[in-house]
């Protein structure tokens, strides 16, 4: 999906309103952090610049978005003090995900831009890299995720979309879709999951279910799966649909197992923002 926003519009608008929609981050209830100044410093001329900028983007005194789940807010570190913090959790981190997106995204001839961001009364400054109308990397931007406040993220497994017929003996299917929806900071959709549990009734019992799932994100990764657990059919039948899904920044690696009657599971690992999760959504016949 295109952006029609132009660079300048993009970041004017982190700048305006990137405090309220850093409020929708999945750890994140209040966020201190916001673009106060952006300047164009140049342009990549040659490879040796080119391979210079990803070391620093990559150093370990680079700044990176981390967020504190204790205090559900968002400070920015260097890329050492998350490491340190996530070992106590028990997590190992690697720059290879992060290196291997460089790799490929970041051209000669692109743009850089000098982003002044400011984050519990301190001073932090990246080096954004800019190709057209397009923000192709910054440590801030790429590495914070902001879901729809219309998502079930945080309100269980009520279903966003339900459709159904009040009559008993209906003859036809219902619908249960669960939506993820990612934004950018300067509040464009960037990517979103969906997962669709359906039941076919024929005069009030369930004869068959199926599940669909689709996904998508810019810059970063997306995926979902989906299975009939267990099918109820007759009247009073019902039909329990297992998923997951995720949607993650480039700096995040994640990964489903499952399926094939096994409870599908989320495994994730890396710095940067990630909404994901798994579980059963329930779909009766009698609710027709």
């Amino acid at each position: 999906m295109k952006d029609e926003l132009t660079l300048e519009q993009k970041l004017t608008n982190i700048q305006k309103s990137g405090e309220d929609i850093l409020t929708r981050s999945l750890y994140a209830n209040e966020s201190q952090l916001q673009l106060k100044e952006y300047k164009n410093i140049g342009v990549i001329t040659t490879e040796k610049e080119l391979d210079q900028l990803k070391s620093v983007i990559l150093s370990n005194e680079s700044y990176f978005p981390y967020y504190d789940t204790e205090n559900s807010n968002i400070s920015l570190l260097t890329w050492s003090e998350i490491e340190c913090k996530k070992q106590n959790e028990k997590t190992q981190y690697s720059k290879s995900d992060l290196e291997t997106f460089l790799n490929t995204v970041l051209k000669v001839g692109m743009n850089k831009m000098e982003l002044t961001w400011e984050c519990n009364s301190k001073t932090y400054k990246t080096i954004c890299i800019t190709s057209n109308e397009d923000i192709i990397y910054d440590n801030v931007i790429m590495n914070i995720l902001c879901i729809s406040e219309e998502s079930p993220l945080n309100k269980g497994l009520t279903p966003i979309i339900k459709t159904k017929s009040p009559e008993s003996n209906f003859s036809g299917s219902c619908t249960n879709t669960l939506r993820w929806t990612a934004y950018w900071l300067w509040g464009s959709e960037r990517g979103r999951v969906e997962i669709n549990h359906t039941i076919y009734v024929s005069t009030g019992n369930l004869t068959n279910s199926t599940s669909s799932e689709d996904a998508y994100i810019s810059i970063g990764s997306a995926g979902a799966d989906s299975q009939i657990k267990e099918c109820s059919k007759g009247v009073g039948g019902y039909s329990i649909c297992n998923y997951a899904y995720y949607l993650a920044t480039p700096t995040v690696s994640v990964s489903i197992s499952g399926g094939n009657g096994i409870d599908f599971s989320i495994s994730t690992s890396g710095i940067g923002s990630e909404a994901s999760g798994s579980g059963d959504n329930y779909l009766s016949a009698s609710n027709l």
